[in-house]
């Protein structure tokens, strides 16, 4: 119950919808648009209870929920069930969400049903997810020069048993001893995008050499 959608507007339903398969199962919804897209969902139905009744609360939702992953654990959103039901209209912070369905034998509802459309932030937003290969990452530029206090998170995420390899076209940023300043760091594990202080760069670079390949580990 694994589901990747990369089309640029679609539609995405529970199994078994309108009548939802009351089975021990999880499933995954993973939409991934373009680069410089933020993604819109727009709830049309969704009834997701434990029992009969539509009185659940966060402390019930525990075998049957929903719950949204906006940018690969930056936020995330619910569980969702019964009368806790995610935003009608929700837009992510990147071109990367992940639903997850949790249900079991003693699920009822109809399941859900969400539209999702990819949405262009122009080139000025830095950041995002990047799942394809030959995909290029740029610091927006205006007037030669990029924007201060900014803080950018790019994820790559590459296939089972496949390692990243980063080569680099061009780099400028503010020089400074130990990048004290402007600097972009490279981390080989999510723990970076969740705040996991015992992650350790791979790289830090800052200034106007051009950096060596980089090759991931994993």
């Amino acid at each position: 119950c694994d589901y990747k959608l990369n089309n640029e507007q679609g539609t995405i339903t529970s199994p078994g919808y309108p009548n939802l398969t009351r089975s021990d199962r999880i499933c995954t919804y993973t939409i991934s648009t373009a680069t410089n897209t933020v993604i819109s969902l727009k709830r049309i139905d969704f009834q997701l209870t434990n029992g009969e009744s539509d009185d659940d609360d966060n402390d019930e939702c525990l075998t049957t929920n929903l719950r949204i992953n906006d940018g690969l654990n930056r936020k995330i959103l619910g569980p969702y069930c019964g009368k806790n039901q995610p935003e009608e209209n929700f837009v992510s912070e990147t071109n990367y969400l992940q639903l997850h369905l949790s249900t079991d034998v003693d699920s009822m509802g109809r399941g859900f049903k969400f539209e999702y459309r990819a949405l262009a932030t122009g080139n000025d937003k830095c950041g995002g997810v990047h799942t394809r290969s030959g995909d290029h990452i740029r610091l927006p530029v205006h007037d030669d020069a990029y924007a201060g206090e900014a803080t950018c998170y790019w994820v790559i995420m590459a296939p089972a048993n496949k390692a990243i390899r980063l080569h680099w076209n061009s780099f400028s940023l503010e020089n400074a001893v130990d990048c004290i300043y402007d600097y972009l760091e490279i981390y080989d594990s999510l723990g970076a995008q969740v705040n996991d202080e015992r992650s350790k760069p791979l790289a830090k670079y800052c200034g106007n050499s051009v950096p060596e390949d980089l090759l991931s580990h994993s």
